[in-house]
This record gives C-alpha cells, sequence and structure tokens, in this order.
C-alpha cells in the first residue's frame, strides 16, 4: 500500500507581529495525484464460487446399479513373441541394466555393501524369472 501524501504548511513570522502569520504562497503539491486504492471486488465464499464454474451434469443411469456407461477400449489381437523378438528384448534389457543399474544403486545407497557385477546379475536372473 503506498503512503498518503500531504500537504506541507510553512508559517512565515514577520518580527514585528506574531498575530500576521499567514500561511506562505509556497505550498508543496505533488506532481501526481493522490493514491487511492481502487475497491476490492466483492468475494464470494469458496462454494458458491466452485459452484457456479461448474455446471451441474446429470445423466441417466442404464441400470438399476445406477452406473452410467462407459466408453469401450478395443484391443488389438494378441500376437505371440517370435524367438528373434524375445532375444532382442533381452539384450536391450541386458544393456539396460550394465548401464542404469549400478548408478541408480549407488544413488540410492541401500545396496552399496553389493558390488556392481552382483547387482547387474541379480537384476538379469530377477528378469529371467519373470
Amino acid at each position: 500500500m503506498l503512503p498518503k501524501r500531504h500537504i506541507e504548511v510553512v508559517y512565515i513570522q514577520d518580527s514585528d507581529s506574531e498575530s500576521d502569520a499567514k500561511p506562505s504562497p509556497s505550498i508543496y503539491e505533488p506532481d501526481e495525484p493522490e493514491y487511492e486504492p481502487e475497491p476490492e471486488p466483492e468475494r464470494k465464499p469458496k462454494a458458491e464460487h466452485d459452484q457456479e464454474k461448474k455446471p451441474k451434469l446429470k445423466s441417466e443411469p442404464d441400470q438399476v446399479g445406477g452406473s452410467t456407461p462407459k466408453k469401450r477400449r478395443y484391443l488389438k489381437p494378441k500376437i505371440p513373441w517370435s524367438p528373434e523378438e524375445d532375444a532382442i528384448l533381452s539384450e536391450l534389457l541386458e544393456e539396460v541394466i550394465k548401464t542404469y543399474i549400478w548408478p541408480k544403486v549407488r544413488e540410492d545407497g541401500r545396496l552399496t555393501h553389493r558390488s556392481s557385477y552382483g547387482c547387474q546379475y541379480h537384476a538379469k536372473f530377477k528378469l529371467d524369472a519373470l
């Protein structure tokens, strides 16, 4: 909030008498008009505010249970993995394990008593078991 500005009046006294004291014609007035804050908009309680933004939607239930129909997702038919694809995926996983497992283990700090090779070997073993 900006401070209010005041007009300063300076009284000049003559040495003859104190009763003739008059305001000085040189009164300081600021160049810009006095600051007046704008009135704040009227605020509504949160409950009323939220109700205005979100219109209520009515949906008719299709069954006795009261649930509304959902959009169905159709899946593509399942295609079995070929041995070549399995080999490619295994190679990719092995590379990911070699590259990213040990830095992640070191960052975590809970398995640093294990070796890099031990973590990689155990991770590959766990993946093969899946």
